[in-house]
C-alpha cells in the first residue's frame, strides 16, 4: 500500500530553518488534493495536499512545486492566512497568477530549489 503522507526529512527541515516562517517539522505532505480534478495542490495551515503524481517524485519540477507549496505554509504561519484568504487574493488581483502570494511562492520556490541543488541536497535529501 502506498504511503499517503509524510513529514519532511530532517535534512530538508534543516535547509528550511530560517528560510520560512513556522517550524519545518510541522509540515506534512499529503498524496492527493481536494482540487485533484483541476490539478491544483492546496495548503491548509502546515498541511500540503499535492495534486497529480508530485507526492512520489523528487525531480526538479516536483521539488520546485513542493517548495512553492511550502512557501504557502510559511505565509500561513507568518500572516495568519487561510486557504480562503489565498482564494480571495485570486479574485481581488485578477487570477491565480496575479496574486502576490502566488508570485512570492514562485520566487521562493525557484530560489530555494537553486540553493538546494547547489548544496547537493537534490541528490542526498530528496523528498
Amino acid at each position: 500500500m502506498p504511503q499517503n503522507d509524510k513529514k519532511l526529512p530532517p535534512c530538508a527541515q534543516n535547509f528550511l530553518k530560517g528560510r520560512i516562517s513556522g517550524n519545518p517539522a510541522d509540515i506534512t505532505l499529503h498524496r492527493g488534493s481536494p482540487f485533484e480534478l483541476t490539478g491544483n495542490s492546496v495548503t491548509f495551515g502546515s498541511d500540503v495536499y499535492l495534486a497529480g503524481n508530485t507526492f512520489g517524485r523528487s525531480d526538479a519540477n516536483a521539488l520546485i512545486h513542493k517548495f512553492h507549496e511550502i512557501q504557502h505554509t510559511s505565509q500561513n504561519a507568518r500572516l495568519g492566512l487561510s486557504t480562503f484568504d489565498h482564494i480571495a487574493a485570486y479574485v481581488v488581483f485578477g487570477g491565480h497568477d496575479a496574486s502576490p502570494y502566488e508570485q512570492a511562492a514562485d520566487t521562493f520556490a525557484d530560489d530555494a530549489y537553486k540553493a538546494y541543488k547547489a548544496a547537493g541536497l537534490d541528490k542526498t535529501c530528496p523528498f
